[in-house]
């Protein structure tokens, strides 16, 4: 069983792809969160660095570190999409072993909407998605929005729970940046 890293925005994003992530891989890998205490625009700091550093350093047995986070834009904004870019790079220069990005866009909850029928049932709302759900700018906010009047309100402290339930195909079918990460990861158990 190989180790995997993962960094993301948020202890409830991290929590969220490593259930996504072991619907595939339960009994192949085992995903370890690292750099817990830093969130957000932290993730750009020198401290963070120096951290992701010290983490994959203090572990020899993790093998790859998955890095999580959110454009906060859609994938025309080139100017976010570059930033996040170099912020990879500069990740990948941490330590020797290869970390793979899983840039969501706009939002970790576009990926919800890859199954937003089970959302629908969870919560007992009808939302409707019309092409990508990267293409939905502001995700967490639909889906506030469209759960404020039912008796199941949805919260980002849900997405755990919810993540560990959505159809991982049908979310691998709808974005593209899952669907490469996914590619690498099967490289690695082969």
């Amino acid at each position: 069983m190989i180790k995997i890293g993962l960094v993301g925005e948020d202890p409830y994003d991290t929590e969220s792809i490593k259930r996504l992530l072991l619907q595939k891989y339960n009994g192949k890998a085992q995903f370890i969160p690292l750099v817990k205490r830093i969130r957000g625009t932290q993730l750009d700091t020198r401290k963070f660095f120096n951290l992701l550093e010290s983490a994959i350093e203090s572990d020899s047995s993790i093998s790859n570190v998955i890095l999580i986070r959110d454009l906060d834009g859609l994938s025309s904004e080139t100017w976010k999409l570059n930033a996040k870019k170099e912020w990879h790079r500069k990740c990948q220069s941490c330590s020797q072993i290869k970390k793979y990005l899983l840039l969501n866009i706009y939002e970790l909850e576009a990926l919800i909407l890859g199954d937003v029928d089970f959302f629908n049932k969870k919560y007992g709302c009808r939302i409707k998605i019309d092409g990508k759900p990267s293409s939905i700018k502001k995700p967490k906010d639909l889906l506030i929005s469209k759960t404020r009047n039912t008796t199941k309100r949805y919260r980002v402290a849900h997405n755990p729970e919810i993540f560990e339930k959505i159809n991982f195909s049908k979310v691998l079918k709808v974005s593209s940046e899952l669907k490469e990460v996914i590619e690498k990861l099967d490289d690695l158990m082969c």
